[in-house]
């Protein structure tokens, strides 16, 4: 038996079906019932504008938002974050490096680490942070998985199934580091078996299995995280000094922190000529890697707002009151999105230095208060604080589409009021239109996505189905093209609601709801595959979660060339859907992407 529905609106949709409810002699006899809540997500694709600023005291900044035809005015927002300190700016940050979206190594380190170091800014002011609670459990959970995760040798990959690589293990080993010194209990054995992965490493001869060479930068940051551990670094430290003209930005400031753990005078030149790469205006700087990036900076997750964080953080060690340090921090806030970083690493490394320039420069004892005006009409406001309200609280205004100008500018004027340090916003407009027409873009990546019959011959282009019968099986065909090699690539497909994913690695699944696959050509699968060739499906794909809503794909390294991923399908519920584009991104880069065309499938 089957019902029609239609859907009123986005949420949770909740059904009660009921069996042998009787009404007997005046009694009602109540049968047998059973009650399903089901996610109703609109068919949509979103769009999203983000800038950030500061304001000194008694200054003001105008900002001007404009919005275009075609827009749904029932849907999104435009956001005006407010954060009278650091302190308050950082909040948002600290709830996306929470997001348990892709549970990385990378991501999980990231998760606790700024954590733990802003509460150590947090304790020296007197104060106690918002997540302070909630703290221990993210902690001790996070650990948990990279015990899980870690390798028989010590090292970590990206995620589980991935090889080993010295990067990843040494952001995992600082995050054990920083959980012991704060007071938890971490498995000794997990730290030394890390610790010794990468001494092996340092004394390994270089080379990388991806191309990425001696990766000099890395082993600063290996020395670094080791001199932390306490090990006995100097000899390498000092021989990798002498290579330093051969170092990108990030590994000096990295072998620059590790002569300061180590007690030794020998980054002052490291230190100087990072002062002098510094690009500089009137009121910011920050620093900027070679234009042509390496194999081993992809592999090191390496963009320029972390090498502006971690040079702020290298010259703040060495004295707490240099001035390119506040000048460093204006650029890394004026550069948010949406009130965090470029990515979960990028953000973790800017929280860090963030806690210590708090601690270095009293931001905490600041004091803001603000106006806002949009269009001319008062939108909201904030007292200064008092020393019994400290300033870490952050404030949120909302306006919703259909309150916006649309197709001509909409003007925000911001007045800041109050003494001392600076008021941070950050201005976000979301906004969506109707998925069904979103069309394919390419910025650096492309994703082909086609439904088609099962066993379609080869790679050859199949004719894409777009009406099937309830209890068909349906192949996806995912192609993600590569013009040059990717490092920590993801790829989310979201699957239309009345198709079902089939995981074909589960012992459940019939023989027949695995997909036809062609043996992989000479040299595929391992990495060393020919440009330009068609793999077969998880050949080069290191983790493939196959969810309720999507499917998704990650690879830590993918040659430039191009791949197929290809995965079954059941049409389960009669209607029309709309397929939302698959995406493409890297991970840390995600600048760097592209999606699909969407598409309508009828179930009948």
């Amino acid at each position: 038996m089957t019902w029609a529905a239609t859907a009123t609106g986005a949420g949770n949709a909740t059904f009660t079906f009921t069996v042998g409810a009787v009404a007997c002699n005046g009694s009602n006899v109540p049968g047998d019932a059973v009650q399903i809540s089901l996610p109703v997500k609109p068919a949509l694709t979103t769009e999203d504008v983000v800038t950030s600023g500061d304001i000194e005291p008694n200054g003001t900044a105008t900002e001007h938002v404009f919005l275009p035809h075609g827009v749904d005015p029932a849907r999104g927002a435009l956001t005006l974050d407010v954060a009278p300190s650091l302190a308050a700016g950082a909040a948002p940050a600290v709830d996306y490096v929470q997001d348990e979206t892709y549970d990385s190594v990378e991501a999980t380190v990231s998760r606790f680490l700024p954590l733990l170091r802003l509460s150590k800014a947090y304790s020296s002011a007197g104060l106690k942070t918002p997540y302070a609670d909630q703290l221990p459990g993210i902690v001790n959970r996070a650990l948990v998985r990279l015990y899980r995760d870690q390798n028989y040798n010590g090292g970590w990959g990206w995620y589980a199934e991935v090889p080993p690589d010295p990067y990843l293990t040494a952001y995992a080993l600082e995050g054990l580091t920083a959980a012991k010194a704060a007071g938890y209990t971490v498995d000794d054995k997990a730290i030394g078996s890390a610790g010794d992965y990468l001494q092996n490493w340092l004394t390994a001869p270089p080379g990388d299995a991806q191309g990425a060479g001696p990766r000099l930068d890395t082993r600063a940051y290996t020395i670094y995280v080791l001199a932390q551990n306490g090990r006995e670094v100097l000899a390498p430290a000092r021989a990798l000094a002498v290579r330093a003209p051969s170092l990108a930005l990030y590994g000096r400031a990295y072998l620059a922190l590790a002569f300061r753990r180590l007690g030794v005078a020998d980054g002052k030149a490291l230190l100087t000529h990072l002062a002098g790469a510094a690009k500089q205006t009137t009121t910011t700087v920050h620093w900027e890697e070679t234009p042509n990036r390496t194999a081993a900076a992809y592999l090191d997750m390496e963009t320029d707002a972390r090498t502006t964080a971690l040079v702020v953080q290298a010259l703040l060690e060495a004295d707490r009151n240099d001035p390119l340090a506040a000048k460093g921090v204006r650029w890394l806030m004026e550069n948010r999105r949406a009130g965090h970083w470029l990515s979960t690493q990028e953000t973790a490394a800017v929280l860090g230095t963030l806690a210590a320039y708090m601690t270095a420069s009293g931001e905490l004892a600041g004091r803001s208060g603000w106006t806002a005006t949009l269009n001319g009409s008062a939108w909201g406001s904030a007292a200064a604080g008092t020393e019994a309200q400290p300033p870490t609280d952050a404030t949120s205004l909302h306006k919703g589409i259909s309150d916006l100008l649309i197709n001509q500018d909409n003007t925000l004027l911001i007045t800041r009021q109050g003494t001392g340090g600076r008021l941070y916003y950050t201005l976000h407009l979301g906004y969506a239109q109707p998925g069904a027409a979103a069309v394919a873009r390419n910025e650096g990546l492309s994703i082909i996505r086609t439904y088609v019959a099962p066993g379609a011959a080869g790679a050859a282009p199949a004719t894409p189905l777009h009406t099937v019968k309830a209890g068909d099986l349906v192949e996806v065909r995912l192609t993600i093209i590569t013009p040059q090699d990717a490092y920590y690539l993801t790829a989310a497909d979201p699957l239309p609601a009345g198709l079902e994913a089939i995981n074909g690695t589960l012992k459940t699944t019939g023989l027949t709801e695995h997909p036809a696959l062609p043996t992989p050509p000479p040299g595929q699968g391992n990495g060393e595959g020919d440009k330009g060739t068609v793999t077969p499906a998880g050949a080069f794909f290191d983790d493939v979660q196959m969810r309720d809503d999507q499917t998704v794909l990650s690879a830590a390294y993918l040659p430039a060339g191009v791949y197929e991923y290809r995965y079954l399908a059941r049409a389960t519920t009669p209607g029309t859907y709309t397929g939302l584009p698959a995406e493409a991104r890297l991970t840390y880069l995600p600048d760097v992407w592209g999606r699909s065309d969407s598409t309508t499938l009828t179930v009948k």
